[in-house]
């Protein structure tokens, strides 16, 4: 088959640039994709013109990678049209990339990704003033006369204290609304940036998401665990020194995100689709009689499963894996809250995307790329503060050491568990043996059923090597 762009003029290649609720692509075919290119096939039999001999298909394809547009997956809805998604963002498209062979200048990606990270900078500061001013607000309210009459609570003549887990309630929802807000200014953001692949684009966008949510999901538990008893006092020395406020912290901000998280995931989808159904109104022939929806119908209205869905449920068990292991000795229930939470997520996105969602596109993964990174990461982190915690921050299990000492027992603990992880990692095989040996067979399969590699002669093979190999086989053999 041969094939040439759409609307292509002797040597210049255009590109369609399709966008908008009333895209004629969308009109015609029922759906709409940003960025589509458009291939015109033909077949070999019919005599080809100068212009469709010289834009051959593989010719086009090798002009988009030339200029750093990945070719994200094809579509062919007529006879004679083939349509091409690729990986630019619309500017690039509209304004730099008439041709196809043009690039973005190396200096304009780097300042726009110079300018990506001041912002995303500034919002860091935003975040760690908004977490200051919550245990400012704490402060007050322990201390400050006008504020601890409404955060105190009078039971059976006693007053208890409620500006912990008011504070902790704050900073849980405030985690959860900056998490949202900068999700959708990453996204724009990377597109500004303008990669050249899905997975550079991937890659940077994990990175930026990650940097920002680090610091906005466990500032204030950093803050309480290493930094409080130095300017603050801890609200129940005797039971712990601040580890009973870090428990505390830690058991609102990880419930209230477990429940948050599952109420958007399942409840909100599932309350969406019903007021959908009880809107719609099914067609009514001339007869009078109202008809049912068909599947197809009624598969329409369910909502678009988005291309980012695997990432958000990626960005959620990793800011939950920092969550159950940060700070684990302060909060051990956390890992048996997760393990339940985790039984009923698989459970729900499941149904999420077998109910709630259109069948969403296939795409393949070798692996789970730099998600795998930042878990080593978290994990190595994870070591550190845990036992910094247990040897500064506790009053139980160094009380009464000198500084010096506990220093020593920090850095010995620190080094003795990254050793053990460390050896445990080389014992413990990445891909287990059977594991592997059901690769190696597939490849093998594969390469005799595909790519009909022929199987090695064992007569040439001794001829070959004029080696005398007895392929006798005996009773004894195993």
């Amino acid at each position: 088959m041969k094939a040439m762009a759409g609307k292509a003029a002797l040597g210049d290649v255009k590109l369609h640039v399709l966008n908008g609720s009333l895209d004629p692509f969308e009109q015609k075919f029922g759906y709409n994709y940003d960025y589509v290119f458009v291939f015109k096939v033909h077949d070999e039999t019919h005599k080809l013109t100068e212009a469709q001999t010289t834009y051959s298909m593989r010719l086009i394809l090798q002009r988009l990678a030339g200029a750093g547009l990945e070719t994200r997956m094809f579509y062919s809805t007529t006879r004679d049209l083939v349509f091409c998604k690729i990986r630019a963002s619309y500017e690039r498209l509209c304004k730099e990339a008439d041709r196809i062979d043009l690039k973005l200048d190396p200096e304009v990606r780097t300042k726009r990704v110079l300018a990506s990270l001041l912002l995303i900078f500034a919002l860091i500061l935003l975040v760690i003033g908004a977490v200051a001013s919550i245990f400012v607000f704490r402060i007050f309210a322990e201390r400050g006369r006008p504020l601890y009459e409404y955060t105190t609570l009078n039971m059976n003549g006693k007053d208890v204290p409620l500006a912990s887990p008011i504070a902790s309630t704050l900073n849980a929802i405030q985690i959860q609304v900056m998490n949202g807000i900068y999700t959708t200014i990453a996204v724009r953001l990377n597109n500004y940036e303008n990669h050249r692949t899905d997975t550079e684009y991937e890659d940077n966008l994990i990175a930026k998401t990650f940097l920002f949510q680090f610091v906005n999901s466990y500032a204030s538990l950093f803050y309480i665990a290493f930094i409080k008893s130095t300017v603050d006092v801890c609200t129940d020395p005797k039971a712990g020194g601040c580890i009973y406020d870090l428990m505390v912290a830690l058991g609102i901000i990880f419930c209230l995100r477990l429940t948050s998280g599952n109420f958007f995931e399942a409840v909100l989808p599932y309350l969406k689709r019903r007021l959908r159904g009880k809107c719609s109104k099914p067609a009514t022939p001339d007869d009078g009689e109202t008809r049912a929806m068909s599947i197809v119908e009624d598969q329409m209205t369910l909502g678009v499963y988005d291309d980012m869905g695997v990432f958000g449920d990626y960005n959620e068990m990793i800011i939950q894996y920092g969550y159950i292991t940060l700070f684990v000795i302060s909060f051990p229930l956390a890992p048996f809250l997760a393990l339940l939470n985790n039984y009923f997520e698989i459970r729900i996105d499941a149904f999420k995307l077998a109910k709630e969602s259109r069948r969403p596109d296939p795409k393949g993964a070798e692996d789970i790329g730099t998600w795998m990174t930042i878990l080593e990461i978290m994990s190595t982190i994870a070591v550190i503060t845990n036992v910094a915690a247990a040897v500064f921050t506790s009053n139980t299990t160094f009380s009464g050491v000198s500084g010096d000492i506990k220093m020593l027992a920090f850095v010995g603990l620190e080094h003795g568990v990254l050793l053990v992880k460390y050896f445990l990692a080389l014992l413990v095989d990445d891909v287990p043996e059977d594991v592997q040996l059901q690769l190696d067979r597939s490849k093998f399969l594969v390469n005799k059923v595909v790519f009909q590699i022929q199987d090695d002669d064992d007569d040439d093979l001794v001829k070959g090597n004029k080696i005398k190999v007895d392929l006798t086989v005996y009773d004894d053999d195993e």
